[in-house]
């Protein structure tokens, strides 16, 4: 056989019953042979252009003549050109059956086959009749179920509005495929290729979830990522407008508002994005509900500001106003006691971390969750979010253990020297990490260390939820002991030991010296203590 000769160009057809100028995109593929010097037109085949989701593109006269300053078609035309040769040369060459059918399974399977496949089409005389070309057998046999009976006469509908009905039935087909697709998408993916409603105040929040489009990594840091829980939460609890058009300074102010009078809801969901906590609309209509304290509502301004600014920055939302100036104490009471720190008061004691580490248990669980509380104290006082990446792993280097950490909050890997009790710990997993139990084992595990181990100190603490006017909060540490003292815990040892503020931070990963007085205070209580000696004030 001689060697196929394969052209292609685009060109609109009419798409039936619209009144627009809009037509349809198509690309013509004509396939000719050489004989006798003579060029021979064998077949013509007619692909419809569609859009990565498998919509059909539409365009105007005057957009095709200038397709290359049009981005809906710059890049698609020529892509779909390359792909049409591609498989009409490999239907010659495995020697198949040439026809329109297999050239646009070829054409668009082999684009979209990591995340997509197109349906098995159907082609008989009616579809010739009402379509022109093969559809997916869904369209069919929806088709075909329709008694198609004028509702006045009772009589078969006449073939136009047969043709209407047809025209109908595909296009609420592709559209409903279209949506199922996007849903199947990784929401940064969503993003990316814009599939995300702009008109929608809290999709367009969602956008700062998305990929950098520079580097290999999120537009925020998983610290930052809860605010999306505390938008839905307002959303549907306060059924605020979600047009864009009505996202303001009046807006923000309300979403703070709200915030303040009605606190949170108590709902830890896992794995979800801004495209799934839909699925959270009952519970989180049903949930309990707590005051913030003050420091938790301060990152949350802080947050929403981070936020708005993104999406000022890549230019999402077109409200312009500098957010910079919104202040969390214009939203509470005057007597809200205001006090900035973080928990400094939830750290265990020296001792009873030693105690913690030289505790046998009878259960594996409750030694596995000992283990992990060591790791997470003295590894480098981990986050919680960073407790459970995937990138936590040890390893030796010159004879000694070292850890390998993904700090969330900064994006950035750091290695810590293991000492002490952890390297106990690794030792006796034969060099390795214990094999961790779960977030929600974990949790309870160690409630039932802190419970076993009497665990009664009374922890005291600044009361700064918004619903009060200060004072003190008193909590038994076995009632509250958790992960999330490993961290303070870890402050407290190297403080203890006399490390200087600047050291501190290169194993804690502490952004700055000043935030470490969020954790200590200027002077802890084990530095009172050593100063009283020194100064001989005991007498």
């Amino acid at each position: 056989m001689s060697i196929p000769i394969i052209k292609t160009f685009p060109f609109l057809k009419h798409y039936r019953r619209k009144s627009d100028d809009l037509k349809q995109v198509i690309i013509r593929a004509r396939i000719s042979y050489h004989q006798s010097n003579l060029q021979k037109i064998q077949k013509t085949f007619d692909v419809t252009v569609l859009s990565e989701n498998g919509e059909k593109i539409r365009a105007t006269d005057a957009e095709l003549s200038n397709r290359n300053t049009i981005d809906k078609l710059k890049y698609r035309i020529p892509e779909i050109e390359s792909l049409i040769y591609k498989a009409i040369s490999r239907i010659i060459r495995e020697n198949k059956n040439l026809n329109i059918v297999n050239i646009t399974e070829l054409v668009y399977n082999s684009e979209m086959e990591s995340y997509k496949q197109l349906d098995e089409t159907i082609y008989n005389d009616e579809i010739e009749r009402l379509f022109g070309y093969p559809i997916p057998i869904a369209i069919w046999e929806e088709l075909i179920s329709h008694k198609h009976l004028n509702e006045e006469t009772n009589q078969p509908v006449l073939y136009e509005e047969l043709e209407d009905i047809a025209k109908n039935i595909e296009s609420e087909y592709y559209e409903q495929k279209s949506k199922d697709e996007i849903n199947k998408l990784d929401f940064k993916i969503r993003y990316k290729l814009g599939h995300f409603d702009r008109n929608n105040i809290f999709e367009c929040f969602g956008f700062c979830w998305s990929q950098h489009p520079t580097k290999n990594e999120l537009l925020i840091s998983d610290t930052y990522k809860g605010l999306i829980l505390r938008l839905h939460d307002y959303r549907f609890n306060a059924n605020p407008p979600e047009h864009i058009k009505f996202f303001n300074t009046e807006w923000i102010n309300e979403f703070l508002k709200f915030l303040v009078s009605e606190g949170f809801a108590v709902v830890h969901p896992k794995n979800y994005t801004p495209f799934t906590l839909d699925n959270l609309k009952v519970a989180l209509i049903k949930a309990k509900r707590q005051p913030y304290k003050y420091g938790s509502f301060e990152k949350i301004v802080k947050h929403i500001k981070h936020y708005i600014y993104l999406m000022q920055k890549y230019k999402i939302i077109s409200y312009n106003e500098d957010v910079k100036f919104i202040d969390a104490k214009d939203f509470v009471n005057r007597e809200v006691n205001k006090t900035g720190y973080t928990r400094r008061e939830h750290s265990l004691t020296i001792d009873e971390f030693k105690e913690l580490c030289a505790t046998d248990f009878a259960s594996n669980r409750l030694n596995t969750a000992r283990d992990m509380f060591i790791i997470a104290t003295l590894g480098g006082g981990l986050r919680g979010e960073e407790f459970y990446g995937d990138e936590l792993s040890v390893e030796k280097l010159d004879g000694r253990y070292v850890l390998h950490i993904y700090r969330s909050k900064t994006q950035t890997i750091e290695i810590n020297p293991a000492f002490g009790e952890l390297e106990k710990v690794i030792q006796r997993n034969n060099d390795k990490l214990p094999e961790f139990i779960s977030e929600l084992d974990l949790r309870r595990s160690l409630k039932e260390i802190a419970e076993s181990m009497n665990f009664d100190r009374t922890i005291f603490s600044p009361n700064t939820f918004l619903d009060s006017a200060g004072g003190q909060i008193k909590d038994v540490l076995k009632e509250i002991f958790s992960i999330y003292f490993a961290r303070k815990t870890f402050i407290t040892m190297l403080d203890a030991k006399g490390m200087s503020d600047d050291d501190i931070i290169e194993f804690s990963s502490h952004s700055k010296v000043g935030t470490l007085k969020h954790y200590k205070g200027n002077l802890s209580l084990s530095n009172k203590f050593k100063l009283i000696d020194k100064l001989n004030l005991g007498g």
